[in-house]
């Protein structure tokens, strides 16, 4: 497994927020495949040279009137050399900037192949902004699903001295007692344990 230290921000004693590489998340899922990703953005732009009503159409202008997943789906299948009916994906996500912890938005989905490979393709990003080019990265992990589902709204807490944890998705936490206010009641940096008093980690395992 990856461990990504998360950033932390103390707004009040009871308003904390969290922060990861969207990057580092990505890079821990798998690489980017640049043949396949470069194979299925020219297979977009072929659709959209067959289908669009001007030529200044992009591939994601075309999603009001025909089916986004199809598109991917063949454009993919397109780039892996194979029969469309060996893709499948039943996994598509959105983050918005208030649900996670993200350093950026991002959304796409996930494939699988019927030859037990599978893909991530990234279509949208920061504001939730349809990329014009779409991201394409060979999956690398276990269990992608739950590393987007659940690590990148998640955190486990740790004390740097004693054995004092808190998993934040499984646990209810008061972060007044995990924060401290200086003498003239403004917030300090960082999460404290309240075993020990000394600093808290933050991170996530992918």
């Amino acid at each position: 497994m990856t461990m990504l230290e998360v950033e932390s921000s103390v707004h009040a004693a009871d308003d904390v927020t969290f922060m990861v590489d969207t990057d580092a998340v990505l890079d821990a899922i798998g690489p980017v495949d640049p043949k396949i990703e470069d194979a299925l953005n020219t297979a977009l732009d072929a659709y959209v040279d067959d289908h669009a009503y001007y030529a200044s159409e992009q591939w994601y202008s075309l999603l009001h009137e025909r089916d986004s997943q199809e598109v991917l789906r063949t454009a993919l299948a397109s780039a892996l050399g194979i029969d469309p009916e060996d893709v499948s994906s039943d996994y598509g996500w959105c983050t918005c900037n208030w649900e996670n912890i993200l350093s950026e938005d991002m959304g796409g989905s996930l494939w699988d192949v019927a030859d037990g490979r599978r893909y991530l393709t990234i279509e949208s990003g920061e504001r939730g902004f349809m990329n014009a080019v779409v991201g394409v990265r060979s999956v690398d992990c276990e269990e992608p699903e739950y590393v987007i589902a659940t690590a990148t709204r998640w955190v486990m807490l740790g004390c740097t001295e004693c054995d004092f944890i808190v998993d934040t998705a499984h646990e209810h936490v008061r972060w007044t007692e995990l924060t401290r206010l200086d003498d003239d009641g403004w917030p300090q940096d960082g999460l404290f344990c309240p075993r020990c008093g000394h600093s808290l980690s933050a991170e996530i395992w992918i």
